[in-house]
């Protein structure tokens, strides 16, 4: 039982007085007070016998009964609210279908400008590059090498990009090298000696800094070095030589090379004087500069420990033999031939005890032979010939066991001690030329 006391439509269900079944019917509040906030609008459990919808229109405004509350204008805002934003929502779809959807759906692709780009090839196919009439696979080939290789390096091996030993020694290639050759940013290895490549070493080389070795020795490169060699951390090997027409100064970037053992430039046209750099390289152990024309020697070499041979023969190097070479303890050979060193023979040089042969020939050295020169233990060849040397030859030289060849000619030597006859190995052999 509940009072109903807001206006409104409702629809009630039940029994007339009599107890029959009725239908629902429609009935209408007029009474303008409304109905208690968050009140239930529930069907209760035991419900009385309610009226029919006839009688609805008999019973007074507030009455007792048990009702479904029926609020058609409350329904009717429910629907509207439904229906307004099932409009909105297919208004809102159709804009986006309009301004978005359609245009890409009925689009025509504009075609790029310039060439049609290449479509990359799948992991199972190959992309292969033509060289030397030979085919190699630009992702899988890692060294070139063999024989019967002619023409000139083309272009296209700029794109070999995995490439890490590019040997091809002892053939027939021509031409320059190209500048794409610095694309071969993993190249490890650029052996290309006894060849007839020409022309200028390129620049682009400087951006390989994983090379380890570059031997381009008897070609015929022109130009000077490229200071860009300076860049190659790396690099433990350089052999230029006989590259007749290859000059310049040896470049100050060389002193960056701190991985060097091993460098070459003999027999090229290398001029001016070896930069005080060249004391930076603490792993360098042969280094070879013959055959040019190099005029001094800095006293940094003397930095060199590690160094053990020094080939310095047919320059045009002057002034004294440094007494520095004094501190090169692994040294084993040194050759001055032919230059013009002046003075005296340093008695540093009783220091080298590693030093197995020297060369001192054909140069302006003057005063008496030092005595120092017994304390090298395993010397093997001593050529001291055509100098301006004077006085007696010191008997220390009997302590020299090893030595099996002495040259002394066109000196002014006066005595020649009995020691000598200990040298077996030199008597022997023949080898003894005063």
């Amino acid at each position: 039982n509940r009072q109903v006391t807001f206006p409104g439509a409702y629809r009630i269900r039940g029994t007339d007085w009599d107890g029959n079944e009725s239908v629902d019917e429609d009935m209408t509040i007029i009474d303008p007070t409304p109905p208690p906030v968050g009140e239930e609008e529930t069907q209760e459990e035991n419900p009385a016998p309610r009226i029919s919808g006839e009688a609805a229109e008999t019973m007074p405004a507030t009455c007792s009964l048990n009702y479904y509350p029926y609020n058609s204008a409350r329904k009717n805002k429910t629907i509207f609210c439904k229906r307004h934003q099932l409009i909105i929502i297919l208004a809102t779809s159709l804009v986006v279908i309009g301004i978005i959807i359609i245009p890409i759906i009925f689009a025509t692709p504009s075609k790029p400008s310039g060439p049609e780009p290449t479509i990359a090839p799948t992991k199972n196919e190959k992309e292969i590059v033509l060289l030397f009439e030979r085919e190699y696979d630009i992702r899988s080939t890692t060294a070139i090498t063999g024989d019967n290789f002619q023409g000139g390096l083309p272009t296209q091996i700029g794109r070999l990009t995995r490439l890490k030993s590019l040997v091809i020694s002892n053939n027939k290639l021509s031409g320059r090298i190209p500048s794409e050759i610095g694309s071969l940013t993993d190249l490890e290895q650029l052996i290309l000696y006894n060849n007839d490549l020409f022309g200028e070493l390129p620049t682009t080389i400087g951006v390989l800094t994983n090379l380890k070795e570059i031997s381009l020795y008897n070609n015929r490169f022109t130009g000077t070095i490229p200071t860009e060699i300076g860049m190659l951390i790396n690099l433990s090997t350089l052999k230029l030589s006989f590259n007749k027409e290859l000059g310049g100064v040896m470049p100050t970037e060389f002193g960056m090379l701190s991985n060097l053992t091993s460098l070459s430039i003999s027999d090229c046209l290398l001029q001016g004087d070896i930069p005080s750099e060249i004391g930076f390289l603490s792993l360098l152990s042969d280094l070879n500069i013959k055959g040019n024309r190099v005029k001094s020697i800095p006293s940094e070499v003397g930095l060199l420990k590690q160094l053990q041979s020094a080939w310095f023969y047919e320059n045009d190097i002057h002034g004294r033999l440094l007494s520095e070479i004094g501190l090169l303890q692994n040294l084993e050979e040194l050759h001055f031939s032919s230059n013009r060193l002046i003075g005296n023979i340093p008695t540093e040089i009783g220091a080298l005890v590693s030093l197995k042969k020297l060369t001192l020939d054909t140069n302006e050295i003057s005063g008496s032979i030092p005595s120092e020169i017994g304390l090298l233990p395993v010397v093997s060849w001593l050529s001291l010939k055509e100098n301006k040397l004077t006085g007696d030859l010191p008997s220390e030289i009997g302590l020299l066991l090893q030595l099996s060849y002495l040259d002394l000619r066109n000196n002014l030597i006066g005595l020649i001690p009995s020691e000598i006859g200990l040298l077996t190995k030199l008597t022997e052999g023949r080898s003894l030329l005063i």
